[in-house]
């Protein structure tokens, strides 16, 4: 199998002739890969074991990253695992479990991540599932020893549960934290709990995402709605104007704010950290409606697509729009003479008109 370590080797790789790769795993590195794979002129194939492209995602805009994929060439497999690695004098090949077979000149392997932690946790040190347990300061158990970053448990700010965190900002950000409490205790502020706010580009999308999604809070028992819009993301009588597909859950009973995700080709990155913001302030949706955001045609909205997810949020809150649920959308688009059902807990729409006033 050829890996590759730099970008001097992939170089060298493709001057040999290789032309066609295969990531095996479609989150975010996995994208990032195969996109500049395309640039060079591979005919690349993403596998993902999911049922879409970056799992994390919702579904609904999931499908537009995958479509823009297809657009620079790329093929994507979902809904089925690699088995077998099958490694030749000219090339190699991905046995797939649906019996389909994948020649390679190049294979990028990005499944996920494990902690590397067992020479750690056999010198003493606490660990949970191979992540390493630490306080809200980064000690570990055994004094003078401080831990943080992808090897590290981390609690979810918004569910609670226990998982390492494999982003870079919140290990940066923690290291700071961590020296000053080695250095100054008595002052050191905690690490704070993650939202798990990420973006990727993928082509000439970019997808964000922060906090839970709906799948992590229907298993977590959260009760929930959600919300879509897809507002321009500045005055859409300006040149250039273009939709910010926009999706935020928010408690059931009180509005706070869940989770927030948004895919698009400009603007997304921009109402995702505004949301990202207000998930660590623990704001409600309503909240949003009253953000004093920067306005200009040539950059955003006189209402904001992030002022405009507050007020359709709080109009499903005190009732002057109610969203009929996941279920009763499916059911009637498949049989379009049915009434629309009772609004339910984890309610959502997949039509883009919602009233706002």
């Amino acid at each position: 199998m050829r890996t590759v370590g730099d970008a001097t080797r992939l170089d060298e790789i493709v001057s040999q002739g290789a032309t066609r790769a295969v990531v095996l795993g479609a989150g975010f590195i996995g994208l990032e890969a195969a996109e500049a794979l395309a640039h060079r002129g591979l005919q690349v194939t993403v596998v993902e074991l999911a049922e879409h492209v970056l799992p994390p995602l919702e579904p609904e805009l999931a499908s537009l990253v995958a479509d823009e994929l297809r657009r620079l060439g790329i093929t994507v497999r979902t809904q089925v695992a690699a088995t077998a690695i099958e490694e030749g004098p000219e090339h190699d090949t991905v046995v797939l479990a649906d019996d389909g077979r994948i020649d390679a000149d190049l294979i990028v392997l990005s499944v996920g991540v494990r902690p590397d932690t067992a020479v750690f946790e056999a010198a003493g040190v606490a660990c949970e599932k191979s992540a390493i347990i630490t306080d809200e300061h980064g000690r570990t158990n055994v004094p003078g020893i401080w831990a943080v970053g992808d090897a590290t448990v981390s609690t979810d700010a918004i569910t609670g549960l226990r998982r390492p965190i494999t982003l870079a900002g919140p290990a940066n950000r923690a290291g700071r934290l961590v020296a000053d409490d080695i250095l100054r205790p008595a002052i050191a502020r905690p690490i704070p709990q993650p939202c798990g706010t990420a973006i990727v580009r993928a082509g000439g999308l970019t997808a964000a995402l922060t906090g839970a999604n709906r799948a992590t809070l229907l298993a977590q028992g959260i009760a929930h709605h959600t919300v879509h819009l897809h507002p321009t993301q500045h005055a859409s009588y300006f040149p250039g104007a273009c939709p910010v597909h926009l999706v935020v859950h928010f408690r059931e009973d009180d509005g706070l704010l869940l989770g927030a995700q948004a895919v698009g080709t400009d603007g997304v990155d921009k109402r995702i950290d505004v949301l990202a913001t207000a998930l660590r302030n623990r704001m409600t949706v309503a909240d949003l409606i009253d953000l004093d955001l920067a306005y200009s045609p040539p950059y955003g909205n006189a209402k904001d697509p992030v002022t405009m997810a507050g007020l359709i949020g709080n109009n499903v809150l005190t009732g002057t729009v109610r969203i009929p649920a996941r279920e009763s959308v499916a059911a009637q688009a498949a049989h379009p003479g049915t009434a629309p059902g009772r609004h339910s807990r984890s309610s959502t729409l997949r039509r883009p008109c919602i009233p706002s006033g």
